[in-house]
Parts: C-alpha cells; sequence; structure tokens
C-alpha cells in the first residue's frame, strides 16, 4: 500500500518558515528518489490536533446546504503548496487520504469540536455532502484523494 506522513497545519506552519532552499531540501528527503520516497500521506480535513485553531470548511450554523464551504488559509497556504511540490518531487504516485477530526460544532450533538459529541441523526446527509465538497475541492486544486476515512479518533474530538 505504501508508507508515509501527513500534511498537517503545524508541520505546514513550520515548514513554510523555512528558507525556499530549505523547504526543498526537507521534502525531497522524504518525497524525491533520492530521498525515502513516502507516498502514502493523510490530510486532516479541517481542523485537527495539529491546528492552531479549532474549526471547519463551514463554521455557519445551520448551513445544512454547505453554501458558506470553503478551504481555509491552512489549505491554501500550508498544506496544498507542500501537497503539490511533494507531488512534483516524486517519481511515484502520491496517495493521498483525507480524515476529519470532527464535523463543524453544529452538525454534533454537544455543539463542540471536542468532548465527543456525536453526530446529528439529521446531518448525515450534510456530513457527506461536505465529504464530497473536500475531495472536489482537492481535487481541483491539483492534489486528488486517494482515500477518506470516517474519523480520526471518534471518541476523541479535538482541544478548542
Amino acid at each position: 500500500m505504501g508508507y508515509g506522513t501527513a500534511f498537517t497545519d503545524s508541520a505546514g506552519l513550520n515548514v513554510v518558515q523555512l528558507s525556499q532552499a530549505a523547504q526543498d531540501k526537507l521534502l525531497r528527503s522524504y518525497f524525491a528518489p533520492e530521498g525515502i520516497e513516502y507516498d502514502l500521506c493523510r490530510i486532516p480535513i479541517a481542523g485537527s490536533d495539529f491546528s492552531v485553531r479549532p474549526y471547519s470548511y463551514d463554521d455557519v450554523e445551520g448551513d445544512v446546504e454547505l453554501v458558506n464551504w470553503a478551504l481555509v488559509e491552512e489549505d491554501l497556504n500550508y498544506k496544498l503548496p507542500l501537497i503539490l511540490k511533494a507531488q512534483e518531487m516524486s517519481q511515484k504516485t502520491i496517495k493521498l487520504f483525507g480524515s476529519p477530526w470532527s464535523p463543524p460544532a453544529w452538525m454534533k450533538t454537544n455543539g463542540k469540536f471536542n468532548e465527543s459529541g456525536e453526530l446529528l441523526k439529521t446531518m448525515w446527509q450534510p456530513w457527506s455532502n461536505y465529504f464530497v465538497k473536500f475531495v472536489e475541492a482537492y481535487e481541483a486544486a491539483g492534489a486528488p484523494m486517494w482515500g477518506l476515512t470516517t474519523q480520526n479518533e471518534p471518541l476523541s474530538g479535538f482541544d478548542d
């Protein structure tokens, strides 16, 4: 199947603070033929415990049609640019898979990102559509998904 890493907010935030030469050397060491050639990478779908803030792609309460859904600065400035660079450096196809840490708080029984609230039954379809929007947005940006998981550590949530 492969082995690899995760493109998280915290990793991206740190990598983009390096010089361009250091960024390239780091990414080559992980993804290029002269490196260890990672080819399986997880991407948190929205905020995670590797984020500096709790967030979803649609924090507008009750937006079941997801008209306010959008990628955020963490995707646009950190995750996607590094994924695209890694893809350029690799001679292998990098298999990307997305994993959410939490649905938007308004979709959960406890109304919070953390403390293990469950997805409201009335939110099953909006949550499914949320996944579709993520897959489509990343594919449009040049980072097609190979797979998805339904939830990272479903009993944990993450700290806000």
